[in-house]
């Protein structure tokens, strides 16, 4: 039945086309040029046929009977002649007026409000059509309202809704020109913001991490994937370990040289380096906190699963010379292959390392790291995290053929998840396997 009235409908057009029809639906006025017959927005055509099955109109130009169809969406609907007239007239200053979009994601609304419902996302250099200026609540940056109007503008799918003017670049434009001219001063203004760019297309991470990565001592209760700055869909995301906010932005205002401000978000970025900003951010109760941010070359859910590998391989190392090891002074260990421990006999060790009543059992793993002046002596660190006692237990270890070498690091320097060296008088506990 479709294609039946898809057939009907070509069979009628082609010959309203090539006999001409006589009684007319009125007259529209164009609202974006069309090229291809050198017509411009604003002038007027006679309408003769409509299909909402193809989304057309057959029109004609007034100045000689040749007719054509076109998009439902670029005229006006049909009306009499003298009220098309005076509707092309309506359309005053911002006849020809389109604008090309400066900023990426730029949300067209419904009405000319910022919290209005977004209708459409508009896309870096996308060109649209302006209708008119209207009234409405400019957006701030702080207590300062941003430099603009609200616009009434179409994308060239027909959609229309509002924008306001501050990401726009506005210009004349009709039929068979193109779409921003080519003169010295506009090409400096439509040039493209290339920190702004990078800011807006980077994942940014922690300074922190690239130190980690670096130095080979990533730690993933410290490193996450999540943490970090990131902007999609004119939201922006920021996150810590004790930070953790979203905001909605409707602009970007360029406050100095490589430092911008998100409007409507506490948010301002400042480009210190091709690959690294700084995120200044004021939380509610008014408090500032800057964040130091930098891009990664590699991914970070890879680097945190070869640490992750890294260290099982160290604590399957121990498994394989033994799983169970004795001392005659501190007991007997026993390690499980799913990173659990079982410890009898360490009452030599209450209260130096363990505290009384203190329960021989609970989970073990490797978690810190050895300095470069102990990596010759030792294999690594090993932490054990007893059920009923709430501070760890770390000790240097190493491997050797008969046995298991710890040493307690209760004294020892650390410098963050690093034991850069030894206590003084050192507990030393051997275990032969």
């Amino acid at each position: 039945m479709k294609n039946f009235a898809k057939f009907s409908f070509i069979l009628f057009l082609s010959l309203a086309l090539f006999t001409g029809c006589e009684k007319s639906l009125g007259y529209g006025v164009l609202l974006w040029n069309l090229d291809d017959k050198n017509l411009s927005d604003g002038e007027i055509v006679k309408v003769y046929i409509k299909s909402n099955i193809s989304g057309t109109y057959v029109v004609e130009k007034l100045d000689n009977d040749e007719k054509f169809e076109i998009p439902l969406w670029q005229i006006t609907e049909p009306v009499s002649k003298k009220k098309a007239l005076e509707k092309a007239q309506s359309y005053g200053e911002f006849e020809n007026v389109y604008a090309r979009v400066l900023l990426d994601g730029l949300p067209m609304r419904a009405e000319s409000q910022n919290v209005s419902k977004q209708v459409y996302r508009l896309r870096e250099n996308e060109v649209i059509r302006v209708f008119a200026q209207g009234q409405g609540e400019k957006p701030r940056t702080g207590n300062k309202e941003i430099e603009g109007e609200w616009l009434k503008v179409m994308a060239k799918d027909g959609t229309t809704g509002w924008c306001f003017s501050h990401s726009l670049h506005l210009f004349k434009m009709k039929a068979g020109e193109k779409a921003w001219s080519d003169k010295k001063e506009e090409s400096t203004e439509s040039r493209e913001d290339d920190v702004l760019k990078a800011i807006l297309e980077s994942r940014w991470y922690p300074e922190s991490f690239a130190e980690m990565i670096e130095k080979k001592i990533v730690d993933p209760s410290v490193m996450k994937a999540s943490y970090g700055f990131e902007i999609s869909n004119n939201t922006i995301r920021l996150q810590d370990a004790s930070t953790e906010v979203s905001f909605t932005y409707s602009g970007i205002e360029k406050i100095s040289k490589n430092r911008y401000k998100f409007t409507d978000t506490p948010i301002e970025v400042t480009s210190r380096a091709k690959d690294a900003i700084s995120v200044s951010y004021t939380d509610e109760s008014g408090k500032p906190k800057m964040y130091k941010m930098i891009t990664l070359k590699d991914n970070i859910e890879k680097i945190l699963e070869a640490e992750v590998i890294r260290r099982e391989k160290l604590y399957r190392a121990i498994l394989a010379t033994s799983s169970d090891y004795s001392s005659s002074n501190y007991g007997s260990l026993h390690f499980t292959q799913d990173g659990k421990f079982t410890w009898k006999k360490f009452n030599q060790l209450i209260p130096t390392l363990l505290d009384k009543g203190v329960k021989g059992n609970g989970s073990v793993g490797i978690k810190y790291f050895v300095g470069e002046k102990l990596k010759n002596d030792y294999d690594g660190v090993l932490t054990f995290s007893f059920e009923n006692m709430n501070r760890e237990v770390s000790f240097l270890y190493k491997l050797e053929s008969t046995g298991l070498r710890l040493e307690d690091t209760n004294k020892t320097h650390m410098n963050g998840n690093i034991v850069e060296e030894r206590s003084r008088n050192p507990l030393v506990l051997y275990f032969a396997k």
